[in-house]
């Protein structure tokens, strides 16, 4: 009995000692899911906190960042002013005044090089509110590199904050580092709102312009292939969404006429439908005798002699038709592509009285601006001067003072008119490749100042692009993949620089410290800068557009028509990519700033189709394009309006 109860003594004890240690381990289980929920989870917290500090303080570096620096002192300036914000930012968002922390900076206080790559980032470490944070100004070095981009300078900040534990000390863990990091740039340009036409692709450049006799309304007039010119709100909506609206919409027709449609919501379809005629050349405005007046040109619906192109005259305000033209005289010139319509843009004589355009169909045009009346006397007839080939070009009329232009006057104008066309190979009228090139100056009368003839190459393929005068020089490039420099008061060349490819674009020209610099892109989507020697030119830069990194869908680059345009910092240009050869199938479009400075690829916006519209900087500081995915782009460029944006 006895030796019983001891042994169930025993066994009680030894349970005892059992919960004992079961105990003890649910202590540690317990302090570990302690650990878990509340030190873990703080933790998380304060990682989370932490991150938003720093990518705030990082955008907040980044909208410092300027455009492209040139000069030693401007690095030192941009580098200094991104540091100050991002460090102020940082302050901030942690309860401190910004100016708690360092604003002035030296050199001195940079580690330069510190990441062991191009030596092209300056980091500067302090202390805020205890955490330890460094900023690091970075450009063209591998980390944007990395990123497919080439920022001229970007920002990135690293923090970290020394947290205390709540139950995880009994562990041992009494303090852990939190650490967060961000990168970013600032935008050098946004796409603000888009607007969708009834289903043509847009090649059209849009025209930017403030109606004095709308209540100083800012519209884009552009044609599109669905057969409308729209009138556009330049702005967007004003409820904050990326859609835009029209003022109205004109509908040319077939015979000249045409219909005005009012108020216009964009389309909700996104099918393509293109209809005769069409409206592809660019809009001109004239604000005249209390009106605000367009013209644009029309591309009728079949390439036979009956196919007839119109100039119209529309009032800018209302879109109500003021009166159109014929401009496809018959015994026409089919030139290099066989067609008999017109997509060039009209330009103004320097007095605004006469309107020029020409015509694939082998003319160069002049009528009354307000009445549509056909210029005669001089050399024209019946409107019109021939030409030795069709043309699509646009005229670029230069005012003139010299005694030789005002002896070949007429009307009181003393204007040149520059033309370029392309000579068939089989003669005029049979249509087929072209022979060569010839480009002309008229006198306002209608004669010939002088004509050249440029190329006489077996593959010269004509002209798409527009000539351009500088100074005392006519830029053109053409199809013999090359961009000529001609001397405006011969004809004479000066020289020409053999590009990649054929060249379909209108070139930009700028002169920069007593240099002249020449951008243009060709069809394969190769971006040029020239130096213009005088007798020669030199490369700046070349750079390849569109996608950065390989695309197995659409692998090849190319580039129709879009024209290059100059803004203060950055040149911009349009490209497309392709699933088979250069003029393969529709592929994605690709809108690209770079920096005119060192020739990089600084942003790019893609779509999912075709660019061939024409760029160019408006009044307003703003891009607008036409994309063949049916759509009208409104691109801001104004610093002001720019937005930070992160890389990670």
């Amino acid at each position: 009995m006895n030796g019983g109860q001891q042994k169930t003594c025993k066994q009680s004890n030894r349970e005892a000692g059992q919960n004992v240690v079961l105990f003890a381990f649910l202590i540690v289980a317990l302090l570990g899911f302690l650990v878990l929920v509340t030190d873990v989870g703080y933790m998380y917290y304060t990682k989370r906190d932490l991150q938003g500090i720093v990518d705030a303080a990082t955008m907040a570096g980044a909208r410092r960042t300027p455009a492209p620096v040139d000069t030693t002192a401007e690095k030192w300036e941009a580098v200094k002013n991104a540091t100050r914000e991002a460090l102020g930012c940082y302050a901030r968002n942690i309860g401190l005044n910004a100016g708690s922390v360092p604003q002035s900076f030296s050199a001195a206080d940079y580690t330069p090089n510190w990441d062991g790559g191009s030596g092209k980032n300056y980091k500067y470490t302090t202390t805020i509110g205890g955490d330890n944070v460094s900023v690091t100004v970075f450009y063209e070095d591998s980390i944007s590199l990395a990123q497919g981009i080439a920022k001229e300078m970007c920002v990135r900040v690293d923090a970290r904050r020394n947290t205390s534990t709540f139950f995880a000390g009994v562990l041992g863990f009494h303090n852990v580092d939190v650490v967060a990091a961000a990168a970013g740039y600032r935008g050098i340009f946004k796409v603000t709102w888009t607007f969708r036409t009834y289903g043509g692709d847009v090649h059209a450049t849009p025209f930017y312009y403030v109606d004095p006799y709308a209540g100083n309304r800012e519209v884009v007039y552009v044609g599109c292939r669905d057969g409308y010119l729209y009138c556009l709100n330049a702005l967007g909506k004003q409820d904050g969404s990326k859609k835009t609206h029209a003022w109205w919409r004109f509908r040319p027709a077939a015979n000249g006429t045409g219909t005005t449609y009012g108020w216009t919501e964009e389309s909700t379809s996104t099918s393509e439908s293109n209809r005769w005629p069409m409206v592809q050349g660019q809009v001109r405005v004239l604000d005249r005798n209390g009106k605000t007046l367009i013209y644009f040109v029309t591309v009728p619906g079949d390439s036979g002699t009956s196919a007839k192109g119109y100039l119209y005259c529309l009032d800018g305000s209302t879109g109500q038709r003021i009166w159109s033209q014929n401009i496809q005289a018959p015994g026409y010139h089919k030139g290099v592509y066989g067609e008999s319509y017109v997509d060039s843009r009209p330009a103004f004589s320097s007095n605004n009285e006469v309107v020029y355009v020409g015509s694939r169909g082998g003319y160069l045009y002049a009528f009354d601006v307000d009445d549509g009346t056909p210029v005669t006397g001089g050399s024209w007839s019946s409107g019109r001067v021939q030409l030795f080939g069709g043309t699509n070009v646009n005229p670029w009329v230069e005012a003139r003072t010299d005694q030789d232009a005002i002896n070949h006057g007429l009307g009181g104008r003393s204007d040149i008119i520059y033309m370029a066309c392309s000579r068939p190979k089989d003669g005029c009228g049979s249509g087929g490749s072209a022979k060569y090139g010839m480009v002309y100056a008229f006198y306002s009368n209608g004669q010939v100042k002088w004509s050249s003839k440029i190329s006489s190459s077996n593959d010269f393929q004509g002209f798409d692009g527009s000539p351009v005068i500088y100074g005392d020089t006519l830029y053109i490039g053409c199809r013999d993949n090359k961009l000529y420099a001609v001397n405006k008061e011969t004809g004479a060349v000066k020289w020409s620089y053999t590009a990649n490819y054929p060249l379909s674009c209108t070139p930009a020209v700028e002169e920069v410290g007593g240099n002249r610099y020449v951008y243009f892109s060709s069809e394969k989507a190769t971006a040029y800068k020239l130096l213009d020697q005088g007798t020669s030119a030199s490369l700046v830069w070349s750079i390849t557009l569109g996608m950065k990194q390989p695309d197995t869908t659409y692998p090849n680059r190319a580039a129709w028509h879009s024209s290059p345009a100059l803004a203060t910092d950055y040149v911009y240009f349009g490209c497309q990519t392709h699933s088979g050869s250069v003029y393969g199938d529709q592929g994605r479009g690709y809108f690209e700033a770079i920096s005119k400075v060192g020739g990089q690829s600084d942003q790019q916006f893609q779509l999912d189709a075709d660019l061939h519209s024409n760029m160019e900087v408006a009044a307003n500081n703003w891009i607008y394009f036409g994309g063949c995915d049916n759509l009208v782009y409104g691109v801001d460029l104004n610093p002001a309006n720019q937005e930070s944006k992160l890389l990670w």
